[in-house]
């Protein structure tokens, strides 16, 4: 299976991959429920005033909740980080019209909600209302509030779109069975789509309809996937209710984008009629997972992994990829920076374009919203720490396979423009203050596997400390390892003090 390049930011080296496998899917009637009730709302964090159109939406939101209302600076959120120490808030809803949502809002308030505490971690778990009106905002958030009565208005139904095949048509294929999801079946009727080089034709939109979890992959821009739907073609399609993931570059665009131009950085203005994301907010989507910037399309892929082998709310599947990013740069928080028209782009690394990309990814729906409880278990199993600081992670379930992989780091891959094997956890931490240092010995049927840290981190969460390690592993081809085998183990010694 050939690789894709890891200097792609976006999924459309996944997206001509399909298996088809020989068994039949199962149909569930309902995703599992979640059992329990709506965590509250702790804040509600908005650019707009009173006197704005826009109000309306911050009054549907706050409506029957008792959550204060906070003035956001688009351009400086950091201003209000003492109102929001004082409250310290588990779940805010940001209600931002188009205008003020783009890339630099994006990452200036995710370094801003991650200076709460000490910690490089974002602090809070947090979604953005947002619409090409303040009425299809409303409507946006009216969804959540449906789905939280009667989750079942989710099918139990998981589509995956991969992008363009290598046929030279316009022909959209839906298939039977989806080459990464043989873990979903009895719990879900997971199905792959791809079409052809020549686009998504008007008349297979109807076969976007009947699925409660949608992925979209492939190459994107803030107007659409490239060579395949259109945010106008989207306009006139008919999905159902659902949780979408997009993985497709750009596709949370919703007014300003910055485009790559002659060696700077561009300013596009879209209109809303323009905009992929606009579009999709105003079908009858719950709950939409998109960036503002050129993204990678693997930690799409791990989000819905988190989430289905987790049942957590949607809010902590986003703060996990958040989470991932400070720990694959080695521990620390993201030098955020901001782009402006005209100026150069940053010579970064394939690394540092992934990292900047997937901390440009946005919920827009209810954080706390916890749609189904877990479908199957995680794939790593992990010991709690003993009096010595050692636990160790075992592999459960390796055909989880997109948790398993490192989009951000190559070297230990033995394909040219591969990517790492790695393992990714959290667990409670008991005893000093700090972690000084944490080593790793990972092994196969009893024989060892080279293995690096990465980075680690410890996080204040809820009152609560946890650390976050991740370990890389060698990989031999895509999604293919020695680590990816049931009982493969990685051996953590953490030390303290530091």
């Amino acid at each position: 299976m050939a690789q894709p390049s890891r200097a792609v930011v976006c999924a459309a080296g996944i997206a001509a991959v399909l298996c088809v496998g020989a068994c039949r899917q199962m149909s569930p009637q309902s995703l599992p429920p979640a059992h329990d009730t709506l965590p509250k709302l702790d804040v509600v964090l908005t650019t707009v005033t009173k006197s704005d159109a826009w109000w309306t939406v911050v009054q549907a939101v706050i409506a029957g909740e008792n959550a204060p209302v906070l003035r956001l600076d688009p351009r400086n959120p950091a201003v209000i980080l003492a109102d929001l120490r004082a409250l310290r808030p588990k779940y805010a809803v940001l209600v931002v019209p188009p205008r003020d949502l783009d890339v630099n809002f994006a990452w200036r308030w995710l370094s801003a909600a991650s200076r709460l505490d000490d910690d490089p971690f974002v602090d809070l778990c947090y979604g953005v209302v947002t619409g090409s009106t303040p009425q299809d905002a409303i409507a946006f958030w009216q969804r959540s509030v449906d789905v939280e009565k009667d989750p079942t208005i989710l099918a139990p139904r998981l589509l995956d779109c991969l992008g363009p095949n290598q046929l030279d048509n316009d022909r959209a294929i839906v298939h039977p069975q989806l080459f990464w999801g043989a873990w979903l079946r009895g719990s879900l009727d997971a199905r792959g789509m791809n079409n052809g080089l020549r686009g998504f034709s008007d008349r297979d939109l109807g076969k976007l309809a009947g699925y409660g979890i949608i992925h979209f992959g492939g190459h994107g821009y803030p107007d659409r996937i490239d060579q395949g739907l259109t945010a106008r073609q989207l306009g006139r399609a008919r999905l159902s209710p659902s949780i979408v993931f997009s993985g497709a570059c750009s596709t949370g665009v919703t007014s300003r984008a910055f485009e790559m131009g002659g060696g700077g950085w561009a300013e596009r203005t879209y209109a809303p009629e323009e905009s992929f994301c606009l579009t999709m907010l105003k079908q009858p989507v719950v709950a939409y997972f998109a960036a503002t910037h050129p993204d990678h399309g693997v930690p799409v892929y791990q989000e819905i992994e988190r989430w289905l082998t987790t049942g957590c709310t949607l809010g902590e599947v986003m703060k996990g990829t958040y989470d991932a990013v400070v720990v694959a740069n080695g521990g620390r928080a993201l030098a955020l920076v901001a782009l402006k028209d005209g100026q150069p782009v940053p010579n970064w690394t394939p690394k540092e374009i992934m990292l900047y990309g997937t901390a440009a990814r946005l919920l827009f729906g209810d954080p706390r919203l916890r749609p189904c409880g877990p479908v199957h278990e995680p794939p790593l199993e992990v010991s709690p720490l003993d009096g010595a600081g050692r636990t160790v992670v075992t592999v459960e379930h390796p055909d989880i396979g997109w948790s398993l992989l490192d989009t951000f780091e190559c070297d230990m891959a033995a394909q040219p423009n591969g990517f790492n094997d790695r393992i990714h956890v959290h667990m409670p931490l008991d005893g000093p203050a700090g972690v000084r240092t944490v080593s790793a010995a990972a092994a196969v049927d009893g024989k060892g596997v080279p293995s690096k840290v990465v980075g680690f981190a410890v996080e204040d969460w809820e009152g609560e400390r946890y650390l976050h390690v991740q370990v890389d592993l060698p990989s031999t081809g895509y999604q293919q390892g020695p680590m990816r085998t049931k009982g493969a183990t990685v051996e953590l010694a953490v030390t303290g003090g530091g």
